[in-house]
């Protein structure tokens, strides 16, 4: 009951999300409503670990339009798909991607399904010709090759004009005019009041709370697309029920024209036409 305390969901819906997850997506839902971003790295659960081959091919499967994942410097330079700093969440092992080589990297097991992490060119591959990709590269600091090194896997795998990029200032400055940045709407305006081609350079990317009409009207006034983060730790951080919050979020966006959103696989049942 682990799941049932974290999240605050009824002891009925946590038997149909544990027992029953083949109910929840296909033809017996309908349709996806929208365009999902699946939050680290895929369809996470019980048996499938963050940015893992497991989670990618299940959000492929489902029809998921991209894949948020997030990349670190391995101590060797090897770009790792990986979240946290450590391995410790998925992989019980506490030493950190940034003080490790990839040759020790790939000899640890997850504790949900075995696998080990990837690498982001084998996420690529998987990724090719069926899903776009959401980059947040962790850290900054990394110098110009390294996000050479990033571009040249999405273009070998022909991904870099459908991939978004979620991070810091030295990943957004190496891909401007290359792939669309992520831009909160405050820097949006300002780059927008200074003349800058806003369309062609951005996607507004904002928490679904946060989202109101004016804002997105601003957005599609300006051409932009509008992505919103549909995530668990962002309600339980304010204290909201992490069920309710989401879903009147999600159907106040939806009626105000919204259909990018990134999202915990979590909130995937409330994105089905019926």
């Amino acid at each position: 009951m682990i799941l049932f305390n974290r999240f605050k969901i009824s002891p009925l819906l946590l038997t149909i999300l544990l027992i029953l997850p083949g109910h929840l997506h296909g033809q017996e839902n309908g349709e996806l409503k929208a365009n999902l971003i699946a939050h680290r790295g895929g369809v996470v659960d019980e048996h499938r670990a963050e940015n893992s081959a497991s989670a990618i091919k299940e959000a492929i499967k489902r029809g998921y339009r991209m894949l948020e994942v997030d990349l670190r410097k391995s101590r060797d330079g090897r770009i790792v798909v990986h979240h946290d700093p450590t391995f410790e969440s998925d992989y019980g092992y506490s030493g950190a991607v940034a003080e490790m080589d990839w040759s020790e990297i790939k000899e640890l097991r997850s504790k949900k399904d075995g696998h080990r992490p990837l690498l982001f060119e084998e996420v690529a591959k998987l990724a090719e010709g069926q899903v776009g990709l959401m980059l947040d590269v962790k850290g900054n600091d990394y110098g110009k090759d390294y996000y050479q090194k990033i571009e040249q896997i999405l273009v070998r795998f022909n991904l870099l004009l459908d991939t978004f990029i979620l991070s810091g200032s030295e990943a957004q400055s190496y891909f401007k005019n290359k792939a669309s940045l992520s831009a909160g709407f405050d820097k949006l305006i300002e780059q927008s009041k200074k003349g800058v081609d806003v369309k062609n350079l951005y996607h507004l990317f904002e928490l679904g709370s946060n989202l109101d009409h004016a804002m997105i009207e601003k957005a599609n006034e300006l051409g932009v697309t509008v992505v919103a983060a549909i995530n668990v730790f962002r309600y339980r951080q304010a204290d909201e029920d992490v069920w309710d919050a989401a879903r009147d979020d999600i159907e106040r966006l939806m009626d105000l024209g919204i259909s990018y959103f990134q999202v915990d696989s979590f909130y995937e049942p409330l994105f089905y036409s019926k």
